[in-house]
């Protein structure tokens, strides 16, 4: 495409040139631009398919554009692309190589005899070798980061906000009730685990309980009752060393708001170890299903793939917002294709190796994506939001202090990348492509004619579009790498977060019962997933967490090459995340928080 050198066309006067990527009402060949945008609304399609199953609108038959595409091909060729291009045979490898390890921890189960002359963590190697042996600790199943350590309640509460969803936790404002059934046996329970001269009560109002409320984020979402699935609240304080500790856990069999208290048991760190290790247990099973189907397949996966086909469809190859996002979408739709025809069906490792079962799973995916809010994807706001930006009395948020640089890194390339194109608030009103793309964003889903995305309005001013484009290439990049590069640290290894964990309500009940039975390890063992379970998780953790050849700041689009300030901001971009690299490899911290390092991280949704 030629570069046109013209003033005027309702440009700025502040601009010296239209270059080959302009504004619709800058383009000095606006027929070309709509012939041309016409061709690609008709090759890529909002199908609405999916959406009574709460899935957005996404595109059912892969445009030939990406399908035949040779950097698709190309990309094929790498173990990156291959997880696209040939996903089930990658993942019958990795499957392969697991259960050749896996295959007799079935028979294992049935046959521990703990000795009381060995140590407790002895004892727990003894009775789980099988699932310490997966791991060789180098090559094809490295050691995961927290496996020597995965009974400890620090390492509990620091997976509360260095984990894979640390947008979950949120403090307990002073003002509102705590979130738990039955709050006043709390302190009877609890008074020895908080700082001396408090209670639950001055805690709270100090601003110091914290609270992950998995029955908020699971409305109606009943769990297999064979598979003993449970709904946790888990209530956190910040003890005298600033850290995030766990206070206690309220289990629940439905996820009802205010369960009845037949159907609810709270567990704290002085019950039996092996009743408060299982209630810490069920809290990361139920994680690990929330992780996967609310903030990485429905809101990155999803929900992106949503507004990259509208956004082909209503803004022209020649639009400077279209070529600054492009890198961020490349393979989404090959990708997301892949999973929904394997991965999001009734016989697929996400329904058999979680806990709510086929019926639950596709309950959840409806619960959640129905009311998709975008103002979600503004991370700033929301830390903010949840009680969390106190960086002084809340030090180890990792995930906090790494996401808040990004933005602002992300932010700023983008400001200086599209300020020669949006000078003014007339630039934007101006620009019909923007606005058609927000209308078909917005557009009810029900109806067929839109994405659905509730908090947004169309922008006014260049910040309103800066903004904008700062929550898709953050969330494609950053917010991707946020829920989906710890899934290996943190859920390969099986007894730590177990997809399933088959330990009853009522037994758990009766543990902590005056005169009850304490849980037994071979109890606790027993209702460890089975050796196909455990191989399924394991290998879908490896899969998903391959490193991409693409990171963050990588591009080879013209745009960067004809826009000199664009240009400028390319390269300042890159030495900001050179430098936050440096940084975070000299960090110093109880675990090791690398999953927003800027060499981790993809430059989009591609696995």
């Amino acid at each position: 495409m030629n570069k046109t050198e013209k003033m005027g066309c309702g440009a700025s006067a502040a601009r010296k040139e239209i270059s080959s990527f302009t504004l619709p009402h800058d383009d000095p060949d606006r027929p070309g631009r709509t012939k041309l945008l016409t061709e690609y609304r008709a090759a890529y399609t909002l199908d609405f398919d999916l959406c009574d199953k709460g899935l957005p609108p996404c595109t059912l038959k892969l445009p030939c554009l990406e399908k035949d595409s040779s950097a698709v091909r190309e990309a094929g060729a790498k173990l990156g692309g291959a997880a696209l291009v040939k996903g089930a045979v990658v993942f019958k490898k990795v499957a392969n190589v697991v259960g050749a390890v896996v295959d007799t921890i079935a028979s294992a189960f049935t046959t521990i005899t703990p000795q009381a002359s060995k140590t407790e963590d002895e004892r727990f190697r003894d009775a789980l070798s099988d699932y310490y042996e997966m791991f060789s600790g180098v090559g094809e199943f490295p050691t995961p980061l927290i496996m020597d350590d995965w009974r400890s309640d620090r390492v509990f509460g620091w997976l509360r906000v260095n984990g894979v969803n640390p947008t979950l936790i949120a403090q307990c404002a002073p003002s509102a009730p705590l979130p738990m059934t039955n709050v006043s046996a709390l302190d009877a329970k609890v008074k020895n685990l908080l700082p001396t001269s408090h209670t639950v009560a001055t805690m709270h109002a100090a601003g110091r309980l914290f609270v992950c409320d998995y029955r908020k984020e699971m409305p109606g979402v009943m769990c297999d009752p064979k598979l003993c699935g449970l709904v946790p609240v888990v209530l956190l304080f910040l003890n005298d060393e600033k850290q995030i500790m766990p206070l206690a856990i309220e289990l629940s069999l439905w996820p009802e708001p205010t369960p009845a208290p037949q159907d609810t048991c709270v567990f704290t760190p002085l019950d039996d170890p092996l009743t408060w290790l299982s209630a810490k247990v069920h809290v990361n099973s139920v994680d690990i299903s929330y992780n996967t189907i609310v903030p990485h397949v429905l809101r990155t996966h999803m929900c992106m793939e949503s507004v990259y086909i509208s956004m082909r469809r209503n803004l022209s190859v020649r639009h400077p917002i279209h070529e600054l996002l492009i890198e961020n979408f490349w393979f989404t739709t090959i990708i997301n294709d892949f999973g929904r025809k394997l991965l999001l069906v009734e016989d697929g490792p996400l329904a058999t190796a979680r806990s709510f079962g086929p019926k639950g799973m596709f309950q959840f995916i409806k619960n959640a994506g129905e009311n998709v809010d975008f103002a979600s994807f503004h991370v700033p706001s929301c830390i903010k939001k949840r009680g969390l930006a106190d960086t002084v009395n809340l030090p180890e948020f990792y995930w906090r202090d790494d996401a808040t640089e990004l933005w602002g890194h992300v932010a700023t390339f983008v400001e200086e990348s599209l300020a020669r194109f949006y000078v003014s608030a007339k630039d934007v009103t101006d620009d019909i492509e923007l606005r058609d793309w927000f209308q078909e964003m917005t557009a009810s889903r029900k109806e067929k004619r839109g994405c659905g995305f509730l908090g947004l309005s169309a922008p006014r001013t260049p910040q309103d579009v800066n903004t904008f484009v700062t929550m898709i290439l953050y969330n494609c990049s950053a917010g991707h790498a946020t829920v989906n590069n710890g899934q290996y640290e943190y859920f390969a290894f099986v007894p730590q977060a177990p997809g399933i964990f088959r330990m009853p309500l009522e037994r758990m009940k009766n543990a902590i019962a005056p005169g009850g039975k304490p849980i037994t390890l071979v109890e606790f063992v027993n209702a460890m997933p089975s050796a196909k379970e455990a191989e399924t998780q394991t290998a879908t953790a490896k899969i998903l967490t391959q490193k991409s050849d693409d990171l963050l700041g990588s591009y080879r689009a013209d745009f960067f090459k004809k826009e000199a300030s664009s240009a400028t901001a390319l390269g300042k971009f890159q030495r900001s995340l050179k430098a936050m690299t440096d940084r975070i490899d000299r960090r110093q911290s109880f675990i090791k928080y690398n999953f927003l390092n800027p060499a981790q991280i993809a430059q989009g949704i591609a696995i």
